[in-house]
């Protein structure tokens, strides 16, 4: 958690590949624990760029704060793995740490 108790914190948030052509721009965004939030819009938006950075896998291009939980999932729309598991091996692995010696989850 943030100092402010959130789970994830970013102000004046922009991002943009190109430095044209923003995906988003001067982006406040809280989320707290138990709050389901929703992010909406056509194709191409900025979407998938904007999870990508509140997991902490891209570096927005400009941020007057940016305080991300390390702890935060992410799971892409579509992955091409370089390993037979299936969507369910994937997910225990994430939750290996949170299950006790020798039990199954």
């Amino acid at each position: 958690m943030t100092d402010d108790g959130s789970l994830l914190t970013i102000e004046a948030a922009s991002q943009s590949y190109d430095g044209k052509r923003w995906q988003f721009r001067n982006l406040d965004l809280s989320l707290r624990a138990g709050e389901i939030t929703a992010v909406l819009g056509p194709n191409g938006r900025g979407k998938s760029t904007l999870l990508r950075v509140l997991a902490g896998l891209l570096t927005p291009t400009t941020a007057r704060k940016l305080d991300l939980n390390p702890r935060t999932g992410f799971v892409p729309q579509a992955y091409s793995g370089s390993f037979p598991y299936t969507v369910l091996d994937v997910v225990l692995m994430g939750r290996a740490r949170h299950i006790a010696l020798f039990r199954m989850p």
